[in-house]
């Protein structure tokens, strides 16, 4: 089971535990510890990865905007408070806002990123904000368009999480300064071993990590990041 909510699937996960019926839970937590075992990215450390990163850029001074996904979702709330704890380390660095929700789709992230774009524009199209982090995919799309709606791509600091071909070309045009990467296969394939492993009788982990990668334009084309962008789905 990968949780949409963090809670909401908490007593129907018990339920099926209290029946007999053992569950993994994979990618994205669930409050509680009911549960065979989590297999999936530490991803307070793979956020703190990308706080470091933007702290890099920004060369430990200027203002932050984190625009986080939506409330209830563990995974991503984790990715967030990762970058916040990482920023913490450099007194220079202003988080301007992290209070605000883009939504699950790319749609309301884009209205969101336009919103706090208009927010924090200052006169003669100076902008008030020197880097922005989202932690998803359709978030960081959404940012992307906002900004070459409003002629900031390019010009701010920006880093995402998770892959796509435009979050790619973005990545390669200079928009899009890096994002981190899970290993979704790893954790696919880990998820369904540790449930047989446990059904078959073997003492499986209680938490696994999968693992989380920074990519940038330094290391894209090398081929351990070529094969977690672009995994081999053949059976072959």
């Amino acid at each position: 089971l990968a949780p949409l909510d963090n809670a909401a699937l908490r007593r129907p996960v018990d339920e099926a535990m209290q029946n007999g019926i053992p569950v993994v839970i994979f990618d994205s937590g669930l409050q509680g510890d009911n549960y065979i075992s989590y297999v999936a990215t530490d991803n307070f450390k793979a956020g703190q990865l990308a706080g470091q990163y933007m702290a890099k850029l920004l060369d430990g001074k200027g203002n932050v905007a984190v625009l986080r996904y939506t409330e209830g979702s563990d995974s991503t709330t984790k990715r967030e408070d990762g970058f916040l704890d990482a920023i913490q380390a450099f007194a220079d660095i202003e988080i301007v806002t992290s209070n605000q929700y883009a939504g699950v789709t790319t749609e309301s992230a884009l209205q969101a990123a336009e919103n706090l774009l208009s927010r924090f524009g200052g006169n003669e199209g100076n902008l008030r904000i020197d880097g922005i982090f989202c932690a998803t995919e359709p978030t960081a799309l959404g940012i992307l368009r906002a900004l070459q709606n409003a002629g900031y791509a390019g010009k701010v600091k920006f880093v995402g999480f998770d892959s796509s071909e435009k979050m790619i070309s973005a990545l390669r045009a200079g928009e899009l300064n890096g994002f981190v990467v899970q290993n979704p296969m790893r954790i696919g394939y880990l998820g369904v071993k540790t449930l047989v492993g446990h059904i078959r009788g073997e003492q499986v982990p209680r938490r696994i990590d999968t693992g989380s990668v920074l990519v940038t334009m330094e290391n894209i084309d090398q081929q351990e990041i070529c094969d977690l962008l672009n995994p081999a789905l053949s059976n072959n």
